[in-house]
């Protein structure tokens, strides 16, 4: 049986600009570490989209993925808020709030967010390695 966030591949939305995720994520099969711009990235966007790999092709964050309108503002875009979320990779059912630049978690829009996800799933924080706080108490979640 599906888990909700194994359904979220359908999207109304495209990604603009935003490439967040060709530098946050690893992907092993082209040799792309965290955090380091994929070399098949440009300013036009990625050069072998129509052949990109299979980890590629099946990455969907929940900003694009989002038909509840949960992210609907324009900001709440991963490159523009600062946090891409997205399916945890390691635990099914569990969301990562990944902090694309440093101290991003603390915004006040990311915080809402986070806030709001963690009632019905687990977060898992990859904080940003310069960010001088500490992630959100999720505890703390109204």
């Amino acid at each position: 049986m599906d888990t909700p966030l194994q359904q979220i591949n359908q999207t109304s939305r495209d990604c603009g600009t935003c490439n967040a995720c060709c530098t946050a994520l690893s992907i092993s099969s082209i040799g792309k570490e965290a955090g380091v711009h994929c070399h098949n990235l440009c300013t036009a966007g990625c050069v072998v989209y129509d052949e990109r790999p299979e980890p590629c092709k099946g990455f969907t964050c929940l900003w694009l993925a989002d038909n509840n309108n949960l992210f609907d503002q324009f900001d709440h875009r991963p490159d523009r808020l600062g946090v891409m979320f997205y399916p945890s990779q390691q635990s099914s059912n569990t969301i990562t709030a990944h902090e694309l630049r440093p101290d991003a978690l603390q915004n006040e829009q990311a915080k809402i967010i986070t806030n709001f996800l963690s009632q019905f799933f687990p977060i898992d924080i990859k904080a940003h390695k310069k960010s001088a706080q500490q992630p959100p108490n999720l505890s703390d979640a109204a």
